[in-house]
């Protein structure tokens, strides 16, 4: 973050400030008929929303005594092990769905990822081959991806679907330790 004078101040996220975030911003997405969310107490569903960062590209993955330049965003820094902790110390109860928004595809209008399972794309250049051999087995919901798309058409925004496209490496960076 660029401080006065061309300075610049690191932020850390640590277990004090995340809660005050997480307090702070009890939005929830509910996915149901209206009924069943008069029925449903909110403390079932309610999520936060969180903004994460990808890091380096597959930084998370990698050793910084072997990549010195991954230093403070490698497999072993504080950034990662949070991010593996993430779904079990700081959500109120494991997720039915994940809502993604990510900026590495560009597209005219907002596009909603409609597979049943999605593949990793790879999206990045130079960095180790175990990086590119990574597997992870994301289930999509094409009912979770139609009712987006529902909803962001009810209020005037046009928007497509699309299948076989990939989970790019700043979606599936950040969820890998999550899963």
């Amino acid at each position: 973050m660029r401080t006065g004078h061309g300075r610049r101040r690191k932020v850390y996220l640590n277990s004090e400030n995340v809660e005050a975030f997480f307090s702070a911003s009890r939005r929830f997405f509910f996915f149901g008929s209206d009924e069943q969310l008069r029925m449903s107490d909110s403390r079932d569903f309610r999520q936060p929303v969180l903004f994460l960062s990808h890091g380096g590209g597959p930084s998370f993955f990698m050793d910084a005594k072997q990549y010195p330049s991954m230093a403070g965003m490698d497999k072993n820094s504080e950034a990662a092990q949070f991010l593996r902790e993430l779904a079990r110390t700081h959500l109120p109860s494991r997720p039915k769905a994940v809502l993604v928004v990510s900026a590495h595809w560009e597209e005219k209008v907002p596009t909603v990822m409609d597979d049943k399972k999605h593949v990793l794309y790879y999206d990045y250049y130079g960095f180790p081959d175990t990086t590119y051999k990574l597997k992870w087995s994301a289930s999509g919901s094409p009912r979770v991806a139609n009712r987006v798309a529902e909803l962001l058409e009810s209020k005037g925004i046009t928007c497509n679907s699309v299948q076989e496209r990939g989970l790019d490496h700043g979606v599936f960076v950040n969820h890998f330790g999550m899963a």
